[in-house]
C-alpha cells in the first residue's frame, strides 16, 4: 500500500531530486508569486497551466551585455504583439517592471529566458 506523505516531505524530496541541466538555469520568474527565484529545483509547472492545456505561451531569449539587456524594448514589443489576442497580455505588460539594470544585476552577461 502506498503511504500518504506530508507537504514538508514533498518539498524536501523535490528539492533533493537531481535536475539534469540545472546548472544552466540561473533564475526564473514565478508569476503566481511575483518574484524571481534562483533555485532551479523550484521551477515546477502547475497542473492547470495554460501552456500545457491550451498551448498558451510566449517566450523570448534575452542577452545581458555589460549590465544591460540588449534590445529590451524590441523584445517587449514582440511579446506584446504575440500576446495581443490571448490571456497573456497582462503578464507581458508587467514585464517592463524588470528593468534592464535590475535583471542584469541579477544575472550579469548571461542569456535569460523570459516567458509570459
Amino acid at each position: 500500500m502506498v503511504r500518504i506523505g506530508t507537504e514538508q516531505e514533498y518539498i524536501e524530496r523535490v528539492l533533493s531530486l537531481p535536475r539534469p541541466g540545472e546548472e544552466n538555469y540561473l533564475a526564473f520568474y514565478e508569476h503566481r508569486l511575483g518574484a524571481i527565484f534562483k533555485n532551479p529545483r523550484l521551477l515546477l509547472l502547475p497542473m492547470d497551466d495554460h501552456l500545457v492545456h491550451r498551448g498558451d505561451g510566449i517566450f523570448e531569449i534575452l542577452q545581458c551585455v555589460q549590465g544591460r539587456i540588449y534590445q529590451l524594448d524590441a523584445h517587449l514589443a514582440r511579446m506584446r504583439r504575440s500576446s495581443s489576442s490571448n490571456v497573456l497580455a497582462p503578464a507581458v505588460w508587467a514585464m517592463r517592471q524588470f528593468s534592464s539594470t535590475w535583471l542584469a544585476a541579477l544575472i550579469p552577461d548571461r542569456t535569460v529566458v523570459m516567458s509570459g
